[in-house]
């Protein structure tokens, strides 16, 4: 680089006719070689009639001076400094021209010129002496130093790959009980079809009869179709639900992502199917993996008129999820008030702890609902007084213990098996 930047003919070959590049090449200096090439690239550009020279080489050597004799020079220039680190054009001129024979003094106005700001401005010493002014930056001595860390900033971390803060728990299809005749597992169920011609019966002219409808006669069977249980459960299939629960899936029968129809009606907020799935035995006190009930999902949602359902069927009003959180922190986080005041009503403990250790009056003011605030306020005011010398007396949080679906097979009762927690990132 540096030989480059006095002068040296880059074509100059050696006694083996080879020229610096060649021998670059031949030797394995990959770096080397590069350089040399670009050297070629601009010597050729200045070599065309009517081309100027960015970096002269009055003007590098002016810079390499001024690096070797910066001391001597920025005490020369102290003196005629302005008091802000600048000295005028003139003087700044004749302290260059005294002090070497490098440079004629018309090559220095030009200099001068191109560090003057502006007219009258002064000339700014450490702008001079970094050179980057009348040259460019690969020509510059300051450019191959070592750089100097920047405060404040910190370093870009890259990114890594995204990893859940808690897997998600599913149930592997291979802890399914299988079927008989290799069909899916028990939580697909055969949806419903009902077999009507089309030409003869629509919905606006319906058979006036059952009987009066044969067209299950001379219409060719469909093939199955199974869905997800909780997909069907959702969107209000009854037909099929009770077409499955009568071939012996049990009421409580958990998708891959241990949850119960009856946990699913509750999240979505269809009473009728709550009914029917009470009405069909349903464990009203089931819990997924997260140890969530009905009455949780119930509450999350904001069911005032399930969650009456579900208490009145028995349901446990404290009943304790994972993180120790309540149906009544559920609802709080739904900012359902009527919810809320009836589970208060009805006696749900407001003084539970989370694993957290808040209370529902923490989880209020998260969710900075002031109705539900003045409310439990109003309930902590209204609390009695403990007497002194008097310890406090407190039970344990009641856990829910749930019994296992029933599979129900050729007139045999079959026990659904207790299905592992097997964490599976997705």
């Amino acid at each position: 680089m540096m030989l480059r930047v006095l002068g040296c003919d880059l074509k100059w070959k050696n006694l083996q006719h080879k020229t610096p590049r060649n021998v670059a090449k031949e030797g394995g200096f990959k770096a080397a070689s590069k350089e040399i090439r670009r050297a070629e690239r601009i010597a050729n550009k200045l070599a065309r009639p009517g081309a100027k020279d960015p970096n002269p080489l009055w003007a590098l050597r002016l810079h390499d001076w001024s690096a070797e004799h910066e001391t001597s020079l920025r005490g020369a220039f102290s003196y005629v400094d302005r008091g802000d680190g600048t000295v005028s054009k003139e003087d700044f001129v004749m302290v260059l021209e005294e002090r070497q024979e490098l440079v004629n003094p018309e090559q220095l106005l030009s200099i001068a010129h191109l560090h003057e700001q502006l007219r009258g401005g002064g000339i700014n010493i450490n702008d001079f002496f970094k050179g980057t002014k009348y040259l460019q930056k690969s020509y510059v001595l300051g450019s191959y130093g070592p750089k100097k860390k920047k405060r404040g900033i910190a370093k870009r971390t890259k990114k890594g790959k995204f990893a859940l803060p808690l897997p998600i728990c599913i149930i592997p299809d291979d802890a399914f009980p299988r079927r008989s005749d290799g069909g899916p597992p028990y939580y697909m169920i055969e949806t419903y079809k009902n077999i009507t011609d089309c030409s003869r019966f629509d919905r606006d002219h319906p058979p006036e009869h059952p009987i009066q409808d044969d067209s299950a006669w001379y219409i060719d069977d469909t093939e199955k179709a199974y869905s997800n249980i909780n997909f069907l459960t959702k969107a209000g299939d009854l037909a099929s639900l009770k077409k499955a629960f009568e071939s012996g899936i049990p009421v409580d029968m958990k998708d891959n992502y241990y949850r119960t129809p009856l946990m699913t009606a509750c999240a979505s907020g269809n009473i009728e199917v709550v009914k029917f799935l009470l009405e069909r035995g349903a464990n009203i006190n089931a819990t997924d993996n997260f140890l969530w009930t009905p009455l949780h999902f119930a509450c999350h949602a904001g069911q005032q008129d399930i969650v009456e359902l579900l208490v009145k069927s028995g349901a446990i009003i404290d009943a304790v999820s994972l993180n120790n959180s309540t149906p009544l922190s559920r609802a709080i986080e739904s900012c359902r008030l009527d919810t809320v005041k009836y589970l208060l009503d009805i006696g749900a403990k407001f003084q539970l702890e989370n694993r957290k250790g808040h209370t529902a009056m923490d989880v209020a003011k998260a969710y900075a609902d002031y109705r539900i605030i003045d409310l439990i306020k109003e309930k902590l005011d209204n609390l009695p007084k403990p007497a002194e010398n008097q310890k406090p007396k407190g039970k344990p949080p009641l856990k829910v213990k749930t019994e296992g679906p029933e599979i129900k097979k050729e007139g045999e009762v079959r026990k659904a098996i207790d299905y592992p927690l097997v964490t599976e990132m997705s």
